[in-house]
């Protein structure tokens, strides 16, 4: 029974890490999408800029504040961390503006960090 709760923990951790990798991947289709004239969103080439690197910004920030979920313990940070991610390709497909979809981006960019330092390194005390 331990063997069975180790595997599907390992993979509630593998799937967030899947859902963490697509949405740091999403950029890369969405930036052509949003620099097409017919699209509702169009942006320049500073906002380019902005799109695809703020998700790494916030993941430094998320990184630094990983420390807080020491006290919550792994498990019931991966469920908790679901959320912002869910909350985040909501905000996506929903976006009308693109401060919409900065903040998509920041909140997936401290989700990563959070998840990466804290969670994952699980693995590494293991």
């Amino acid at each position: 029974m331990r063997v069975l709760a180790q595997v599907f923990a390992v993979t509630v951790s593998s799937l967030l890490t899947v859902m963490l990798g697509a949405s740091v991947g999403y950029v890369t289709i969405l930036i052509p999408s949003l620099t097409d004239p017919n699209e509702e969103i169009r942006i320049n080439e500073v906002q380019t800029s902005w799109i695809s690197s703020v998700s790494l910004i916030a993941s430094l920030i998320g990184s630094i504040v990983s420390g807080a979920t020491e006290y919550i313990g792994r498990r019931r940070s991966m469920i908790i961390l679901t959320v912002p991610i869910f909350l985040s390709w909501v905000t996506y497909y929903f976006s009308s503006e693109l401060w919409h979809i900065y903040t998509a981006l920041v909140l997936l960019g401290l989700v990563n960090g959070l998840f990466q330092s804290a969670v994952r390194t699980a693995y590494l005390k293991a």
